[in-house]
């Protein structure tokens, strides 16, 4: 199959022109879109600024530029020092020179996948100067750097949004790993269990200083180390106690300069003793990969890979987007079960695909013992029982957690902070034990008849019987369009009302015409009535601010009430066709979810017992006559 990529310059040689990216063009809105600076940029082609120039070259020296991202610079420098990833990201084939056309191409995890990005190299400047990534202070410059933060920058929407963005979110990114921000512990010994314990697995280890008050940073700055700047961990050599172990660092950009007092071995590495390094740094940084990342790296082939396991999902309103603990529907977001094989820690992750509006997420989760049935979905649960884990609640682009599991059952569930907000995620589990992931859904069934009979003593129905035969036929019965204006004289008031539509009436005639006639005796009149009733109870049960309007998170609960237990896949569906803009379900909408519902059970139900086993044999009209 043909790339975009290859089709663009295989288009661009033929016609001896220089590529311009239409989807990220080369306009001030591209740079800033909320700021307006009092200059406008320019943009030039690399070719543009000398002769001595590369895509890559062998050394550089990775420097942010006036308006670049500290953090961002600091990220590629450190990407730059695992090979084989980098040239994951960075294909090597590209040059200005042969078949040089204007375009170049990056691999980006983004959104749950690796995606090819393709820009053209038209950079902005100021005054003809790089103002954004840039290695011009090299004899060969190289402008990979350049050119990655545009490929990064078009993800995001322009150069301005990448201000909001960290060092975790954009090594996730150039690795398709999993971030995790960890303060270093001032226990050695435990610090230094922790960092062995990583670096056995297939995880890059940065370390960096974040400012804690001007005493640390003039520290750290004396011993030439930069605050927010990150330092890879190459390796840890242990002597015969804790005080002689000696951390070997590396540092990702060429902003460090190195003290008289440091031990820097010929390529430019730092050895720094344990206890030394814990006075200095603050928190480390660390990018777990998957085995099949990790192959691409030869640094990493020695050391033990992650087992990893991973959902993506989507929080929808009124379907699974609950909220946090906080709130009453809580219990309807996704619900997926961890079956811990073995006694050890987790890194459990739920990263969200919002860019430019992300929302506050995170995740609980809860042991599941063997008195607990592991498909509950029941409120109370959640209520009752003590949570094991809590992430913290942020708008972060990834929410990550560590913590020690025994080996059994838990149930986790990642959520917004808020009820309804929507937004596409994705759930992964990094351990060293086998573990098995898998979302709890329940099977769609309609536990028991969500309509009543009415009985022939009920009095209270006799009214009715003199205004049916007056709108009624000769045979006593009535068709939807006479169904309508019935009920519009019978039902007590409008917020009742609102099921009278004529849509709603033909659906009534489809669920209680017995004969399949296509029309209402007397008998079946009474039945809808009670029906009603019912179905009148069970919404204002769910309807706590009495507004008349059910809000679209009771939904589920509501249904379930009359006996619909539904997966999200049909609840989403429902959703989609009942929900109203303002959020909220009128009576009208849940009687006619109901009736579809009832409909579609019913029809399966008289299929036999095909239908236990998860599917049906239909006719081509039979699946006509369902779906009309």
């Amino acid at each position: 199959m043909v790339s975009d990529f290859a089709e663009i310059k295989q288009d661009c040689l033929k016609n001896n022109k220089l590529w311009e990216d239409t989807d990220f063009s080369a306009v001030q809105e591209s740079v800033f879109y909320h700021q307006t600076p009092p200059f406008a940029f320019e943009w030039k082609r690399p070719k543009e600024f000398g002769t001595s120039i590369n895509f890559i070259a062998p050394q550089g020296k990775i420097h942010p530029g006036q308006f670049g991202d500290h953090w961002l610079a600091s990220c590629f420098g450190c990407l730059r020092q695992v090979e084989g990833l980098f040239y994951r990201v960075v294909p090597a084939d590209q040059t200005f020179e042969e078949d040089y056309c204007g375009i170049f191409r990056f691999r980006i995890w983004w959104h749950g996948e690796w995606r090819e990005v393709c820009v053209d190299d038209r950079l902005p400047v100021v005054g003809n100067k790089l103002v954004f990534m840039n290695d011009l202070g090299t004899p060969q410059s190289q402008f990979w750097p350049s050119l990655l933060e545009k490929a990064y920058a078009k993800l995001h929407g322009s150069y301005e949004a990448l201000k909001y963005g960290t060092f975790g979110d954009a090594l996730s990114d150039l690795t398709g790993g999993v971030a995790e921000n960890i303060q270093i512990d001032k226990n050695l010994n435990q610090t230094l269990s922790w960092l062995e314990n990583c670096l056995r697995m297939t995880s890059i280890v940065t370390c960096k200083i974040i400012i804690e008050g001007a005493k640390k940073a003039e520290e750290a700055l004396h011993h030439g180390f930069f605050p927010n700047e990150s330092y890879k961990i190459l390796e840890v050599h242990k002597g015969p106690q804790t005080d002689d172990v000696v951390l070997t660092l590396r540092p990702s950009t060429s902003l460090h300069k190195y003290n008289q007092g440091l031990i820097v071995d010929s390529h430019g590495n730092i050895k720094l003793s344990l206890a030394k390094w814990t006075r200095i740094f603050t928190h480390l940084d660390v990018i777990h990969l998957d085995k099949e990342t990790a192959a691409d790296e030869p640094s990493l082939k020695s050391r033990r890979p992650w087992n990893v396991k991973v959902f993506q999902g989507y929080w929808r309103r009124g379907v699974n987007a609950g909220g946090c603990r906080n709130y009453d529907s809580f219990h309807i977001n996704p619900r997926l079960q961890i079956t811990n094989l073995s006694d050890g820690y987790l890194v459990i992750s739920v990263s969200q695909y919002n860019v430019t509006e992300p929302q506050v997420i995170g995740f609980t989760g809860y042991e599941i013992t063997d008195e607990i049935h592991a498909d509950s979905t029941d409120p109370k649960f959640y209520k009752t029982r003590k949570s094991l884990i809590n992430s913290q609640y942020t708008n972060a682009r990834q929410v990550t957690e560590r913590a020690s599991f025994n080996s059994g059952v838990y149930l986790v569930l990642p959520t917004t902070f808020e009820p309804g907000s929507e937004a596409q995620f994705i759930f992964r589990i990094y351990s060293q034990q086998p573990v098995k992931l898998k979302q709890q859904e329940v099977a769609p069934v309609m536990l028991k008849t969500p309509w009543v009979t009415a009985k022939d003593a009920q009095k209270s129905l006799s009214q009715y019987q003199g205004i049916f035969l007056k709108i009624a036929d000769q045979q006593k019965s009535v068709n939807p369009f006479e169904l309508q204006e019935l009920l519009e004289i019978c039902l007590p008031n409008d917020y009742i009302k609102s099921c009278a539509t004529v849509d709603i009436c033909r659906q009534v005639v489809k669920v209680f015409d017995e004969d399949h006639v296509g029309r209402l005796n007397f008998q079946e009149f009474k039945n809808l009535i009670c029906s009603i009733k019912l179905w009148q109870s069970v919404f204002k049960n769910h309807t706590k601010e009495k507004t008349g309007a059910l809000k679209v998170e009771r939904f589920k609960d509501a249904l379930e009430e009359l006996g619909f237990k539904l997966n999200s896949s049909i609840l989403s569906n429902l959703v989609f066709k009942y929900i109203r803009k303002d959020g909220t379900l009128r009576f009208g909408d849940f009687v006619g979810a109901v009736l579809s519902l009832t409909s579609v059970f019913e029809f399966v139900g008289k299929k036999g017992d095909d239908s236990s086993l998860g599917f049906l044999k239909l006719a081509t009209t039979e699946l006509l006559e369902l779906a009309i």
